[in-house]
Parts: structure tokens; C-alpha cells; sequence
């Protein structure tokens, strides 16, 4: 599957003009409120090469959230897997 549509979103595979604006992202201290320490901009492009190669080693992952409308990029969503013990 190569993306998904809604009525405003595309939910796509990761590009390198995502670069940029996913830094920007994790350097500003609103966004990474609840997600952790901000991140340099080696830290970003390496993360979203991590999510690259998770999803093209599962299959799923974490998606490149953009605007239908305006094909701006404005974040992530998707399915990790977790290791947390739990038997479920």
C-alpha cells in the first residue's frame, strides 16, 4: 500500500523534502512536549531513516502526514511496535 487518502490527508511514505520541515518539528520545544529531548538535525534525518527501514522491514511503520489540499507536510502517524512486557 502506497498511501492513504482521506477527504484532507495523505498519509505517505517518507521523502527527503521531508527533511527539513520534520526537523524544524523536533527542534521546537512545543512539539516535542510529550515525545522527548529535541533533536538536532542529525538526530531527525536519522529517525526518519529509522522509520524507513522499520517499515520496509515490517511492512507498517510510521507514515508522512500531509495536507490533501496543499500537499504541505504537518507531521506523523502510524504503528510502532512496543516491547513492554505486557502479555497481550
Amino acid at each position: 500500500m502506497a498511501e492513504l487518502h482521506t477527504d484532507r490527508l495523505v498519509l505517505r511514505r517518507w521523502q527527503d523534502s521531508d527533511l527539513e520541515p520534520w526537523a524544524a518539528m523536533n527542534a521546537d520545544p512545543d512539539v516535542r512536549e510529550h515525545l522527548g529531548d529535541l533533536l538536532t538535525r542529525e538526530q531527525s534525518d536519522a529517525s526518519m531513516a529509522q522509520f524507513q527501514a522499520e517499515f520496509d522491514q515490517r511492512g507498517y511503520g510510521w507514515w508522512a502526514v500531509q495536507l490533501q489540499a496543499t500537499g504541505e507536510f504537518i507531521g506523523f502517524a502510524g504503528l510502532d511496535q512496543v516491547d513492554d512486557g505486557m502479555p497481550f
